[in-house]
């Protein structure tokens, strides 16, 4: 007989309460994804990312996108393996949650869905280029919400057009195929459509009209190819052969703040119902600040603002008035130190 493992029932109710929650956003689509929280659940020295997909209308107009998945990729330079590691579908308000991530660097991409591509596929803050894509960076320590909006651009997705096929490769060795190259085709300033390469660096972008293209591989460590191509109403085959490019630098984002001045320690109980009790410690006199707010970021309850003196502090939280669900109360001081942890409450 099989020895049975007891779970932690803190993170079993966490992870359940979560999954019910938000089990339209946090499905891994891709094959060779995984998902990074080993155990089902959020913890300590795990992170959490959100955050909102956008982009302008026909109109000119912000909108939030309805649908599609946001994707969390590795890279190891110089470049051979592009490996996606963790997926999040979007929901109808724009909003992705991707839970478990562990500290490492990585780069976010945001997809349109399979039937609807009313935005085009893009990078982390925004670009449908490697060469602006921003790398996040989560260093070791403390588990925290970390944000990360992306900014899209409008597709104009055509039907009854011709597909074009290709492969992407590099171009000292045709045979070392580029897996997750990313192929744009674009007239004049219309994005037309897009297509990642397979593990075989093939792709396919199902349906061009007839007339002229800027059409552009983009893959990390590889220097971006543009072709000028003119399409008819026969198939096309468009090929990449890339050459290596280790000049550029790219940024690097780390939107966590190491603090050193207080410690925000995890509410007890956890999950609570109706009340729990946050306690904090400030090493030094200092202006404090302590609110609570959805999982999304929309604000709860201002719990603490004000200038205190070093030592140790609890403030009690009652959720009676709320729906079931997970919460993040974040604590950030006059120097703009940060910190964040996540409750769940249970009715």
């Amino acid at each position: 007989m099989k020895k049975l493992t007891i779970i932690n029932p803190v993170i079993f109710v966490m992870a359940f309460l979560m999954i019910l929650s938000f089990i339209k956003i946090n499905t891994v689509n891709a094959q060779e994804d995984r998902w990074c929280g080993g155990n089902g659940g959020h913890k300590d020295d795990d992170n959490m990312l959100v955050g909102r997909i956008t982009y302008s209308n026909i109109a000119g107009r912000d909108t939030n996108a309805t649908h599609g998945n946001v994707k969390l990729f590795k890279v190891n330079p110089p470049s051979s393996d592009v490996m996606a590691v963790d997926s999040a579908d979007v929901n109808q308000n724009g909003y992705y949650i991707i839970p478990g991530v562990p500290p490492g660097a990585y780069y976010i991409v945001a997809y349109p869905g399979d039937k609807v591509e009313d935005y085009m596929i893009s990078f982390y803050p925004s670009g449908q280029l490697w060469t602006s894509a921003t790398k996040i960076v989560i260093p070791p320590g403390p588990g925290q919400v970390r944000t990360y909006n992306v900014r899209s651009e409008l597709m104009y997705e055509t039907t009854g057009g011709t597909p074009v096929t290709g492969e992407a490769a590099d171009s000292s060795n045709h045979n070392a195929k580029l897996r997750n190259a990313i192929i744009t085709a674009r007239s004049g300033n219309q994005w037309r459509g897009f297509a990642i390469t397979d593990n075989q660096g093939k792709y396919i972008i199902n349906s061009i009209l007839p007339g002229s293209y800027n059409i552009t591989a983009t893959r990390f460590g590889y220097r971006n190819h543009a072709q000028n191509v003119n399409i008819t109403s026969s198939p096309a085959t468009v090929n990449f052969y890339m050459g290596r490019d280790t000049s550029f630098t790219i940024a690097v984002s780390n939107n966590s703040i190491i603090v050193k001045d207080f410690k925000l320690n995890q509410n007890y109980p956890n999950p609570f119902n109706p009340s729990t009790e946050i306690s904090f410690t400030l090493d030094k006199p200092m202006d404090v600040k302590l609110d609570v707010y959805t999982i999304d970021g929309k604000f709860i309850k201002e719990l603490l603002s004000g200038y205190k003196q070093a030592g140790d502090y609890r403030i009690s939280f009652s959720g009676e008035n709320l729906s079931s669900g997970v919460y993040n109360y974040v604590m950030e001081t006059g120097t703009g130190q940060r910190e964040s942890k996540l409750m769940v409450f249970t009715k």
